[in-house]
């Protein structure tokens, strides 16, 4: 990647991605070769990828593509954001302490869960620390992964 090129925006590539949800189909998804295309979805927290489920669901379910998961983190910074969940789960998720204890494991579930309507194939978990997200790629702090292991990973 070139060092003068900014990187898209969150944003910006989740709008780039919905355009393949509007490409018509030009052949019955019944005609395509099974898994003629492969597409790995690489997120830095469990659920990040739902922000384009229509478009993983379309390749998939649709148009035969194979899809698999690589989740970089645990999400246990969403505690910050757990408060709804915590009726569902019966423990105090918003609290630092017990989010951060927990919520790897729970999340971890959901997603395999939500990727079986999906169709994604395997799952892959980095399990690294989550310090949280950002909202564009130059202040995102991914200093606490083992970027080796990321990059191997991928």
């Amino acid at each position: 990647m070139q060092a003068d090129r900014a990187l898209p925006t969150r944003k910006n590539f989740l709008l780039a991605m919905s355009g393949v949800t509007l490409l018509p189909l030009r052949v019955p998804a019944q005609q395509l070769p099974a898994q003629t295309h492969k597409v790995l979805i690489v997120v830095a927290h469990p659920d990040d990828e739902y922000a384009f489920a229509a478009t993983t669901y379309r390749l998939v379910r649709e148009l035969g593509w194979a899809a698999d998961q690589v989740i970089v983190t645990n999400g246990e910074a969403g505690y910050r954001y757990s408060t709804l969940a915590e009726a569902v789960y019966g423990v105090a998720l918003s609290q630092a302490s017990e989010g951060r204890a927990h919520l790897p494991a729970i999340r971890k579930e959901e997603a395999v869960r939500a990727g079986k309507i999906l169709g994604i194939r395997r799952h892959y978990f980095l399990d690294q620390k989550d310090s949280g997200f950002a909202t564009d790629a130059a202040s995102a702090d991914s200093s606490n992964w083992d970027r080796p292991r990321v990059l191997s990973a991928i």
